[in-house]
């Protein structure tokens, strides 16, 4: 019931010399597939990864805040991986924004006595209107965040489990 199907197979030994491979089933002879016995795993021998060590570490020494989802757990690490590109998207977009002249001039500093301590580095020397656009822009982000975290729509990936 599969009909005339090729089936490639890639085998890399650097991304760079990646070829595709044609099988038999593209001459018209049957192939079978393989399914595996188990699934892979990162375990090698008796080694138990660091990560999976480190969370039953955690659950073992602070069981409330483990059950509640708080700690390295998937639900971590897939909210850490979209705010790396979130972090990417800002990064590119505050590229092309400045490569458009869209960003005021880097050299203008805030003047302190309208803007107080927000403008200065700690040391009393000013940022530049520049760089307070891009800062505001983040604590935006960063309360956005905050508030999918606390409290998601229905829809949304909540961070926390339930209790």
């Amino acid at each position: 019931a599969r009909g005339n199907m090729a089936f490639v197979n890639v085998v890399a030994v650097r991304p760079s010399l990646a070829r595709p491979a044609l099988t038999s089933a593209a001459f018209g002879a049957r192939v079978a597939a393989v399914a595996p016995t188990r699934p892979a795993t990162l375990r090698m021998g008796n080694m138990v990864p660091a990560f999976v060590k480190a969370m039953e570490d955690y659950k073992a020494d602070f069981p409330s805040f483990a059950e509640r989802g708080w700690g390295a757990t998937v639900k971590a690490e897939r909210w850490n991986g979209r705010h790396v590109m979130f972090g990417w998207l800002v990064f590119w977009i505050t590229a092309y924004c400045k490569g458009h002249g869209l960003l005021p001039d880097p050299s203008v500093l805030l003047d302190l006595s309208q803007w107080g301590p927000v403008a200065s580095l700690g040391d009393s020397t000013p940022i530049s209107q520049q760089r307070a656009i891009v800062l505001v822009a983040h604590i935006h982000v960063l309360f956005v965040s905050i508030a999918a975290a606390i409290a998601p729509f229905s829809f949304q990936d909540k961070l926390l489990l339930e209790p």
